[in-house]
């Protein structure tokens, strides 16, 4: 645990000290509240922590998708959209949305943190992203509540596609 930072030294808590011309914090959904432990200064800069869902091709159907399928992207949208990615286990992924998570490591609906869901809530960026992409932003949520939608998205990319052909994947 760092307890103190300054003049390129971390000192750790067992009173051990660390010079560093570089530091390179890979802390993931923490690495703003890590950047603040260590005092660096990083503005209104904050994580959101947005969830992808995905589904999966059930086995039987997986010779649909021989490499990966991508929509063609729109410089002007923030997300890509849904696609099909055949992962190197010959698994077929086929999504991901993007939701707002409750938590920073909300990997589903069901698991919630106040204090972290409050947090992005109040940040002024969600809010401006929501009302430069209020579609989208409906959209991913929709994708996220209906698999009836997120196969419709699906069928942009491979028209033929049905429910039946998909199982629930893991979320990111």
């Amino acid at each position: 645990k760092v307890i103190n930072f300054f003049d390129n030294t971390i000192i750790l808590e067992n009173g051990e000290s660390i010079e560093a011309d570089i530091i390179i914090s890979a802390s993931g959904l923490y690495s703003d509240k890590v950047a603040k432990l260590l005092g660096f200064d990083i503005g209104n800069k904050k994580i959101l922590p947005f969830r992808g869902e995905y589904y999966k091709l059930k086995n039987e159907f997986k010779f649909l998708v021989k490499g990966l399928i991508y929509p063609v992207a729109n410089p002007r949208l923030p997300f890509l959209g849904v696609h099909f990615t055949r992962m190197i286990n010959g698994t077929v992924e086929a999504g991901p949305n993007a939701v707002l998570a409750l938590a920073r490591e909300g990997y589903n609906w069901k698991i919630f943190n106040y204090k972290e869901f409050t947090e992005s809530l109040f940040y002024p960026g969600l809010r401006n992203f929501i009302k430069k992409y209020p579609l989208i932003t409906l959209g991913e949520i929709s994708r996220s509540l209906s698999k009836k939608i997120f196969i419709n998205s699906l069928k942009n990319l491979i028209p033929d596609i049905e429910g039946y052909m998909l199982e629930k994947g893991e979320a990111g």
